[in-house]
């Protein structure tokens, strides 16, 4: 059980590691684009490029929602002493 004096320091140190998950999936999204670039100079045709893009985004996105959703809700039990 977290004292109130605890609270709220964990919960922006949660923040912290909530902003860090979300840096990872933007790394990993700039790295796939950047193999997209690289296959798109090989001959991978430029619609598939383009749909594999708009998918990457969407997986991005969605862990995104799902990191800020976790993270929120995990402050939440934490400042809830």
């Amino acid at each position: 059980m977290t004292s109130s004096s605890n609270a709220k320091p964990a919960g922006i140190n949660l923040s912290q590691i909530g902003s860090c998950a979300k840096v990872g999936v933007r790394a990993a999204r700039k790295s796939a684009m950047d193999e997209l670039k690289k296959l798109g100079n090989d001959g991978l045709s430029e619609d598939l490029r383009k749909d594999l893009e708009a998918d990457i985004q969407k997986m991005t996105d969605d862990y995104i929602t799902k990191c800020d959703a976790l993270f929120t809700k995990k402050e939440k039990d934490i400042m809830t002493v």
